[in-house]
């Protein structure tokens, strides 16, 4: 089984690496999006400030100036390339690092071009540019300029008073020394930025929030996906293996319920398919010993009706009174008996399990057959007690209801010590027969030993009436043909009970109210 094993753990690893390819493109693709905007907040109301103050130079050197000015404020290098830009454009994108590239429209001929990675020194550049915007206005419409930045930006700014914001005595101390300060809250994973704005006032910008890959969602995300890939993966190689276990099993129940071995196709040559081959082969050896010794019972049977008979027409020529002479024809007709018993049981045992109960035609009086066979079985020194329901008929072959009922009352008899039960009922489908007796029961005997063939001995119930071994295993033989159940128990008069059931009552059965 090595090259099963081999393939399920090689496609196995291939799946999950593949499936872990995927996954790592995916995380990939979701946090450049997720990079991009956490990114463009800050980088598009810089590069707008950057771009108006720009606009505003009136010589190249002064354009120049400003942007290393704008380069010193958010520590990157800002500046300007030839070529027109419709929209701004992100390019270069590393989420791990936390780098990008960005470009941003300048006017009809320029673009504005820098490359960020510290987000935080660019936070604090854009709070002194907001601050600078704002000096470009008289004082008294301050307040509504910042009301315009604060609409046309996705960023929060506010003027407050910062002494109120718990700063801690060192930021404090920075802002009254006029620096911009950065408070960062990391259980949040955000921060704010301060730029003094006169007395004891500031511009608070923020909360600005910090990018962090593996979020919770996204944690989440890659936890689901895994599984999910696991499972499909899991199914993509189980699949197969269980599809072609399902034909063999069933192709070996074929084989037990026909007695045939299907040719069972398999498309690849590993250890399954072997070990298919050695079960076919064996199979086809076992039946074809099993057809042997049919074939060799039938024939020992049936050749020896021939000298039997002989040894019967003889035994009738001398006196019927002598002891030999009725020792001798009673041990002729046992092995007659045996004989019918073995032709019968190899006869059921070649057909299909359940076959009677579809012969076409095939019905039996069994209350009218149970009561006769009891009249004439009747002991001279003891009693058969009869509980027998009235049912007109039902889809048992006569033969084999006669056989089965003899076998178990003779039994009875031989065992018991003169009190006998029949009890005969109907329980749709089914047709329940048991049989009673007061004498020693079958002990601690199981039913698989009790109905081998030939099992005699003094702990074994036989039901032959002279021993021979055969009497228990043809019933279950019937039993088994006809889909019934065979149970034996404890009887209430002391003996042993058997009891069959058998499914062969229909619609067209008719019972006696």
């Amino acid at each position: 089984m090595f090259s099963i094993f081999a393939r399920i753990y090689s496609t196995w690893v291939g799946i999950l690496m593949i499936a872990g390819l995927a996954l790592f493109i995916a995380v990939t693709l979701v946090n450049d999006f997720r990079f991009k905007r956490f990114s463009d907040p800050l980088l598009s109301a810089t590069a707008q400030f950057v771009q108006q103050g720009y606009q505003r130079q009136d010589t190249d050197e002064r354009r120049q100036a400003w942007l290393e000015l704008v380069s010193t404020l958010t520590g990157t290098n800002w500046h300007s390339t030839v070529g027109r830009l419709q929209r701004a454009q992100f390019s270069d994108v590393d989420w791990v690092g936390e780098t990008v590239a960005y470009a941003h429209p300048l006017d009809n001929r320029q673009a504005l071009n820098v490359s960020i990675s510290d987000w935080e020194h660019l936070a604090t550049g854009l709070g002194l540019l907001v601050t600078n915007e704002l000096s470009l206005v008289p004082a008294a419409q301050r307040e509504q300029r910042l009301a315009e930045l604060n609409a046309s930006l996705d960023i929060d700014i506010e003027r407050l008073g910062w002494r109120n914001e718990g700063l801690g005595f060192v930021l404090e101390r920075d802002l009254d020394n006029g620096q911009v300060v950065v408070d960062r809250n990391n259980a949040l994973k955000v921060f704010f930025v301060y730029v003094p704005a006169g007395s004891e006032q500031a511009l608070r910008l923020g909360p600005l929030q910090e990018f962090v890959w593996l979020t919770p969602n996204l944690t989440l995300l890659i936890l689901v996906g895994f599984l999910c890939v696991t499972a499909l993966a899991l199914w993509r190689v189980m699949q197969p293996l269980q599809h072609r276990l399902t034909l063999m099993n069933q192709a070996i129940d074929t084989i037990a319920d026909t007695g045939e071995a299907p040719d069972l196709s398999q498309p690849q040559n590993d250890a399954l398919t072997e070990m298919w081959h050695h079960i076919q082969s064996m199979a086809e050896r076992l039946i074809q010993l099993a057809e042997q010794s049919q074939q060799l019972n039938q024939a020992v049977s049936h050749d020896l009706k021939t000298p039997l008979a002989r040894m019967q027409f003889a035994l009738a020529m001398l006196d019927p009174d002598a002891p030999l002479t009725k020792q001798l024809q009673g041990d002729v007709r046992e092995l007659n008996q045996l004989i019918d018993e073995l032709l019968l049981y190899h006869q059921l045992s070649q057909k299909h399990a359940g076959a009677g109960t579809h012969t076409e035609a095939v019905y039996c009086f069994v209350s009218n057959e149970l009561s006769e066979l009891v009249k004439r079985m009747q002991p001279g020194n003891g009693h058969i007690e009869r509980v027998l329901a009235d049912i007109n008929r039902a889809g048992i072959d006569a033969h084999h209801w006669r056989r089965l009922c003899r076998n178990l009352i003779s039994n009875a008899l031989q065992y018991g010590r003169g009190q006998t039960r029949v009890t005969l009922s109907a329980r749709p489908p089914h047709l329940v027969l048991t049989v009673e007796d007061d004498g020693p029961g079958f002990r601690d005997m199981s039913l698989d030993h009790a109905i081998k063939p030939f099992v005699r001995g003094d702990k074994a119930r036989n039901l032959s009436h002279n021993g021979h071994g055969m009497g228990l295993t043809l019933v279950a033989t019937l039993v088994r043909h006809y889909r019934g159940e065979l149970t034996l128990g404890r009887s209430p008069l002391g003996g042993a009970a058997v009891t069959v059931s058998l499914p062969v009552l229909n619609d067209r059965t008719m019972v006696a109210p």
